[in-house]
């Protein structure tokens, strides 16, 4: 009987040792109890690991229940810093990447760091991606929720041809540059334009490097209306190109392959374009691509003499003279790269067309009072 009853007595002991450990006693805590054999109404409870209470949930005198959360800690000694980072710089992002980090509070001394962890999903509202970076804080400088300005600096390339980022012209099909050729001579080039990065983007396809490229257009396209039309000017849907006296044409259109391609008139809705006044005279520039007279549609007042000049950029096309049969005005002749100036002073209102010798390639005159 004895025997049975001590073989009782050790197992309720390991149950009792059993149930201790699972509220987390320490092995020590519970050997001075069953050393001391008092009982104890209250036991110190430590944590896990060290760290600094980031949140309080309970009081003293407090009743708790199973799987409540009394205390969060925190280590500090390190810090995730999330990070957000623009769709169009994920590309030169990588696990590793280091991280200057600027503190406002602390101006003139950055902190270091690496990337931890890239995240998966993009924020569709901030098209934004994010990234965690793991900073050093040792002094406990750094405090949860606080902001700080984050440079990243990616991974060397392999090496590629860049330009100036205001030498790159997207016409909402195409990525073109300008290349100077010299002499006054420009030439068009389809890029595919590839990173971006200190005001320079990475041309991918297009340049070879070594070549110069227009950094400012503006003495090429006189006006952002005029942007699209200038390039497709230029470009003329096709490969073939040649470079443009600027002096002869302020647009500077390039050669352009229109074989195959049918004669266009200008569109009826067409805004048209108002002649310039110098000294008494109306004055427009008329350039002649492949396939158009640019602009298509001038405007003219009636009775003012009027100072037409016409500049041929390409062989291919139809228009290698000009007529104007309202105003009197035969084929003529206009020659590859020269501007030809027709004089006229228009003496009633109407609309009045002037066209390729072919009548192919047309554009009208509006005069009114």
């Amino acid at each position: 009987a004895g025997t049975a009853g001590e073989a009782d007595a050790r197992r309720l002991v390991d149950a009792a040792r059993r149930r201790l450990a699972y509220w987390d006693i320490s092995d020590q805590q519970i050997e001075h109890l069953a050393q001391s054999g008092t009982p104890m109404k209250t036991l110190t409870l430590y944590a896990p690991a060290s760290g600094t209470v980031t949140r309080k949930q309970v009081m003293e005198g407090q009743q708790i229940r199973a799987g409540q959360t009394l205390l969060e800690l925190a280590d500090l000694s390190r810090l995730w810093l999330m990070i957000d980072v623009y769709e169009q710089d994920l590309a030169w992002m990588r696990i590793g990447t280091p991280a200057e980090v600027a503190l406002p509070y602390q101006p003139g001394s950055p902190l270091t760091g690496r990337i931890d962890y890239l995240y998966d999903t993009l924020n569709p509202a901030t098209r934004t991606a994010r990234a965690r970076v793991v900073v050093p804080n040792p002094d406990r400088a750094l405090k949860p929720g606080m902001y700080a300005t984050v440079t990243l600096t990616g991974g060397e390339t392999a090496p590629m041809p860049t330009v100036p980022e205001e030498a790159l012209i997207r016409t909402g099909t195409r990525a073109v540059v300008i290349q100077a050729l010299g002499q006054g001579r420009f030439r068009p080039i389809d890029v595919t334009p590839g990173l971006h990065a200190g005001g320079r983007v990475q041309i991918l396809e297009g340049l070879a490097g070594g070549e110069q490229v227009v950094t400012s257009a503006q003495f090429l396209i006189d006006s952002e209306a005029r942007l699209a039309s200038a390039v497709n000017a230029m470009m003329g849907g096709h490969a073939g190109h040649g470079a443009v006296p600027t002096a002869a044409a302020p647009v500077a259109p390039g050669e352009s392959t229109t074989d195959g391609q049918p004669a266009h008139e200008a569109p009826a809705e067409a805004p048209a374009a108002l002649a310039r006044v110098q000294d008494g005279v109306q004055v427009v520039r008329i350039d002649i691509t492949g396939a158009a007279f640019e602009p298509s549609q001038i405007r003219l007042r009636k009775g003012v003499p009027a100072r037409l000049v016409f500049t041929r950029h390409t062989d291919r096309t139809c228009a290698t003279d000009v007529m104007i049969p309202g105003l009197g005005v035969d084929a003529t002749p206009l020659p590859l790269h020269e501007s030809v100036t027709i004089e006229v002073t228009p003496q009633e209102d109407g609309t009045f067309t002037f066209a390729c010798g072919m009548d192919m390639i047309k554009g009208v005159l509006v005069v009114t009072s």
